[in-house]
């Protein structure tokens, strides 16, 4: 039985990598205060390749004592994170928050849909699967602003429609109500910008940005049944961008007058009644608006500033700081080469999150020092092309953040991005392998360890509430991914596993994590033996080779068929001493079994190259490599030296004496498929591998691969092999065989071919008999082979007595032949047989049997 695989939850700093697996987890266990039986009850499973990829994370709600289950998998989709169809289809986000209805929270993100419907989607487990809710009735825009009206089920949403041209305010009864009541007290032209700000359930406030109607130069005000406008004009260059309340209890409102005008601050003492100003020009200069205004309002926020950024098209990108009991002491901090400012979000522990884009792609910045200082920067691929970040929103349960954009081009699907602050962690629920197991070794995505972002801690038990299994502060931390049998907590022969992840990160690094990327728990019944990974059989360059091509790829053979996409970090090039690494571009050819890198740009030249694989490169059945450095870094590792400068090969090598044995066949099953490689006055190269086609030669890397002959790449001068099946060949029938060869600069030669013809048997017993018959003083023995072989020739009387054996060995193509004496001999019938067995070859062997009269 192959061994089984449990998904844990994986995270990465700012951006993950490629996503991978090969199956979604569509449902959701509801875990509230239900027992443990009832989550089992309804526990599902997924097997594929005998792998079990169900796996349940566990979180304990400190504040309500209440627990939640949430499902996560692997699938196959390498950008799309979001449910199956449920989110494939939105055009853009521009806005997130998190709704609470009873025990159940969602994430919810407000924008337009690939039918033009604004619209909100919401998800109950954290991302993985989403459900849409529009009305459609409402048409032709985007949903830009949204929040939940505190101590109900109501979502107030302020959306754009008719081709943007009208804004409505929008009421939701709950999520899932598709007849959106309109709030008849308000209607506006081309709203840029909306902030909601709710203080309770009758009490809120609402400012927008609209530069057409001086109307709406005004705060709105929620009296628990309805938004009015408040009393107090602004001038029409007053473009409102969010409101806040400050320390000292009054209410704020940060405001742009345009073009090369100073910024305002205004403040109100009556609840948005009266307002006055402050001349404050925040941006002095900027030719549009802030973007948007943050003051948290994240449990556990000091309320110690404000904060605004300029959306200064083009140019560099400010933040502004605003002293919270006193909005004309501020500060600006400048994001070099940013595009765009897009959201801030104050959280619960203080850190200062700022999410926007560059020219580069959408970049995520955090400041653990009151804006102070800033780190992070452009998330690494994927996410990296992403082109705003308009939502940026936290979880208050757990202190998780959301992030989420929109792809280049804007039709493409947004995504979410989780993320967990330093110290935060997860504990995951019971999981029953179903049998007394034993566990072998996790796979991870990604260089977490090289970070130190996260401790990953495991225990066992065989009873299913855990009873027995080590308290956490007892268990050991897992180290060695590849080796859990020193795992203290761990042990083999249990059937319940859990685990408890904690995410760390230098200064309070925010980790994020896409919902459904993971690792892989290998587990198998007790006493079986875990699977065998796979191990390097050879490497062009070879080991301590010098003078190779700057152009040179790298050929690595393994023994079993692998996984591309593991070798996405884990797979290193270095030069000068490894300070140097230098990128590369990879695929595999000869069934799976051979990786290609080809470094860019090419080699430095007259230097010692090093080629390091780590441990988390995988066989196509995810089985981790093998460990064949020992307590050497990695797994396998081997360095090489480059020639000097110039030193380039660009010829191929000269394939010769192609040959098929046998030929014809002769009943072959196989058929052995010999040539010679040589790159000796073509470049000098070694020969890198070979490949061959049957009857249709297809593109260069696709066919089945040529072993050298000696077992090693490591000459400029090959012998090449292949076994070629023949078995489905039909008698009579023609085939050619084509070949070619490889350098180590990846020069592939012209093919050669070979003719093979499918003749005869291997011992034919048509052409297989003895003379005269009936014999009288001799017997002669004749038989055709189909290769080298030794035969046996041996003659039984009618009662099954051997009477006369012979033995000999003949070539192909060499008549056989035996002469048996008579003299002595009874006149009788005898059967004969003959027995050949191929020396060499294929090892094949084949019998005749006939029958003889002898006269005297």
């Amino acid at each position: 039985m192959r061994g089984k695989a449990i998904c844990l939850v994986s995270f990465f700093v700012l951006a993950g990598s490629a996503l991978g697996g090969t199956w979604v987890q569509t449902s959701w266990v509801d875990g509230g205060s239900g027992s443990l039986d009832d989550l089992w009850n309804a526990h599902q499973r997924s097997f594929y390749q005998s792998q079990d990829l169900a796996w349940w994370r566990y979180v304990s709600d400190s504040y309500t004592g209440d627990n939640f289950i949430f499902p996560y998998a692997p699938r196959e989709e390498e950008v799309d994170v979001f449910g199956e169809g449920d989110l494939q289809e939105t055009r853009t986000v521009n806005c997130g928050t998190v709704y609470k209805s009873g025990d159940d929270v969602y994430l919810v993100l407000g924008g337009r849909d690939s039918a033009g419907f604004p619209c909100i989607y919401f998800s109950k487990d954290q991302g993985v699967n989403w459900e849409e809710t529009r009305d459609t009735t409402v048409t032709d825009g985007a949903v830009f602003a949204v929040a939940q009206q505190p101590g109900s089920d109501r979502l107030h949403l302020l959306a754009n429609t008719t081709g943007g041209q009208f804004v409505r305010i929008y009421i939701l009864d709950n999520l899932q109500d598709t007849g959106w009541n309109l709030e008849d007290g308000f209607s506006a032209e081309y709203a840029t910008h909306a902030s909601f700000l709710f203080e309770s359930g009758n009490r809120g406030f609402l400012t927008i940005a609209n530069i057409y109607d001086h109307l709406h130069e005004k705060v709105w005000r929620w009296d628990g049944a309805n938004w009015t406008p408040g009393p107090h004009e602004f001038d029409r260059e007053d473009q409102l961008y969010g409101i806040w309340r400050m320390g000292d209890g009054r209410l704020y409102i940060a405001a742009d007058r345009g073009l090369y005008q100073d910024d305002r601050c205004f403040y109100s003492t009556d609840d948005g009644a009266t307002w006055e100003n402050f001349s404050t020009d925040y941006f002095p200069g900027a030719t549009d608006f802030p973007r948007f205004v943050a003051v948290g309002p994240g449990f556990g926020w000091d309320g110690k500033y404000a904060y605004l950024t300029s959306s200064e098209e083009g140019l560099t990108q400010e933040l502004c700081r605003i002293e919270f009991d006193d909005p004309t002491d501020f500060e600006t901090f400048t994001f070099a080469g940013s595009a765009s400012l897009d959201a801030i979000l104050v959280g619960d522990d203080g850190v200062v999150y700022v999410a926007g884009s560059s020219v580069a792609g959408a970049c995520l910045w955090y400041s653990t020092d009151d804006g102070e200082s800033w780190s992070g920067g452009l998330l690494e691929p994927p996410y990296g092309g992403l082109s705003a970040l308009p939502a940026l929103f936290q979880d208050p349960r757990y202190g998780f953040l959301y992030l989420s954009g929109n792809w280049l081009p804007p039709d493409s699907v947004p995504f979410i991005v989780f993320m967990a602050s330093h110290g935060a962690s997860i504990e995951s629920l019971p999981y029953d392998c179903g049998e007394s197991s034993q566990f072998n070794f996790i796979q991870i995505q990604g260089q977490i360890e090289d970070y130190n972002q996260l401790e990953v801690f495991l225990r066992s038990s065989n009873n299913a509430d855990m009873e027995g299994a080590l308290d956490w502060n007892q268990c050991g931390r897992i180290t060695d991914y590849n080796n859990l049998g020193d795992v203290a907590g761990l042990n083999d022969g249990d059937r319940y596993v859990q685990y408890r992840l904690v995410f760390h990160g230098e200064n309070d690094v925010p980790l994020s994590f896409p919902a459904v990327d993971s690792f892989l728990l290998d587990y198998a019944p007790e006493g079986e033996e875990p699977p065998v990974g796979p191990i390097v059989l050879a490497t062009v360059p070879p080991d301590g080779a010098s003078d190779v091509p700057l152009n040179a790829k790298i050929w690595i053979k393994f023994d079993h068929r692998m996984d591309l996409e593991s070798f996405k970090d884990n797979f290193y090039i270095y030069a000068d001493d490894g300070a140097t690494e230098i990128d590369w571009t990879g695929k595999l050819e000869g069934d799976g079994f051979e990786f290609i890198a080809e470094p860019d740009p090419a080699l430095p030249p007259s230097s010692e190259i090093q080629v390091l694989l780590d441990s988390g490169i995988t066989d196509s059945d995810g089985v981790p490599i093998q460990d064949q450095n020992g307590d050497g870094e990695g797994a396998f590792d081997f360095t090489f030296g480059t020639g000097g400068e110039g030193d380039i090969d660009d010829e191929p090598p000269v394939v010769s004496n192609v040959k098929a044995n046998p030929n014809p066949t002769f009943g072959a099953d196989v058929v052995s498929l010999t040539c010679r490689a040589d790159d000796t006055d073509r470049g000098g190269s070694f020969i890198a591998g070979g490949e061959y086609f049957v009857d249709d030669a297809g593109a260069d890397g696709e066919g089945m691969p040529l072993t050298a002959a000696d077992g090693n790449f490591d000459s400029s001068f090959e012998e090449l092999l292949a076994l070629v099946d023949a078995s489905g060949w039909e008698t009579g029938s023609t085939h050619v065989l084509y070949v070619h060869a490889r350098d180590a600069a990846g020069n592939w030669s012209p093919l050669q071919s070979v003719v093979v013809e499918t003749e005869g048997e291997f011992l034919d017993p048509s052409r297989t008999y003895v003379w005269p018959n009936p014999a009288g003083d001799a017997a002669h023995f004749a038989f055709t082979l189909g290769g080298n072989a030794r035969v046996v020739l041996v003659v039984y009387d009618l009662a099954g007595r051997e009477v006369h054996r012979q033995r000999g060995e003949f070539n192909l193509g060499e008549p056989g032949a035996f002469v048996w004496n008579l003299d002595g001999v009874a006149s009788d019938v005898y059967i004969f047989r003959l027995t050949a067995e191929e020396i060499g070859g294929m090892g094949r062997s084949a019998s005749v049997v006939k029958k003889l009269a002898v006269v005297r």
